[in-house]
């Protein structure tokens, strides 16, 4: 883009224009944009033909309209009661209303590329490095961020589990006090029989213990528990066998 081109664009600084109507305002810098976007024009539709005269009636209609409001004005508010009226000169606003005034914008761009595609994340795929990107140059402020949004919509994507290790931990606590419990009783208890008879009715507190702190439909966790306390009253039964060969 050239420097005359970069100088058309101030067309679209409504606070530069003229106190007062200006036929011939703006013409110039209409026909430099033309010339050098026509291709662009023409496979979109612009009718290159309609802009130079639409131009012109679109300064009259806003100082008509406006006054001294004109330099106040944004934009947006003109295309909103102008875009059927004037389609063509409001394609070529648009347009330039979206071209870089300057570089800036594009050397921030590549150094934040640089931040983020680093030497150990170098294998990034574009779509996720334009994600990142766009968060990291466009999203506003974390001091300002509410995301109470994107919490419920990930909550809804899957059938969340928030506490589900929790309780696995408290389960295990569970199951580990019951052993202690079980191996005091067992320690207090004289004969091979009596011991074994502890260990079983302990053993059970202990499954009842743990299925309090788990979810009823998780059926693997659960039966990764019992597994686990059978463990344990194999090796209580290990111990009392080992009491009787001393006895």
């Amino acid at each position: 883009m050239g420097g005359e081109v970069l100088k058309a664009t101030k067309i679209a600084d409504m606070q530069s224009w003229p106190q007062e109507h200006e036929d011939d305002f703006g013409d110039d810098f209409i026909g430099v944009i033309i010339d050098h976007y026509r291709e662009h024009f023409d496979n979109v539709g612009v009718d290159v033909s309609a802009i130079e005269a639409e131009w012109t009636s679109l300064k009259q209609a806003l100082y008509e309209n406006q006054g001294n409001k004109i330099h106040s004005m944004s934009w947006p508010s003109v295309f909103e009661l102008y875009k059927s009226t004037f389609p063509n000169i409001l394609h070529v606003i648009d347009l330039v209303l979206s071209l870089p005034a300057a570089t800036s914008e594009c050397e921030r761009g590549f150094s934040q590329m640089k931040i983020t595609k680093s030497q150990y994340r170098n294998r990034l795929k574009a779509t996720t490095m334009t994600m990142l990107m766009t968060i990291q140059l466009h999203s506003e402020p974390t001091k300002d961020f509410d995301p109470s949004s994107a919490i419920h919509q990930w909550n809804q994507n899957h059938n969340r589990r928030p506490n589900f290790m929790e309780g696995r931990k408290k389960g295990r606590m569970a199951a580990l006090e019951g052993a202690k419990q079980v191996q005091e009783e067992i320690d207090g208890v004289d004969g091979v029989d009596g011991a074994q008879m502890v260990a079983e009715a302990a053993g059970g507190a202990v499954v009842e213990a743990e299925t309090k702190e788990i979810n009823s439909d998780d059926s693997d966790w659960f039966t990764d528990m019992e597994d686990n306390v059978d463990s344990d009253d194999g090796e209580m039964e290990d111990r009392g066998l080992v009491g009787e060969d001393e006895e």
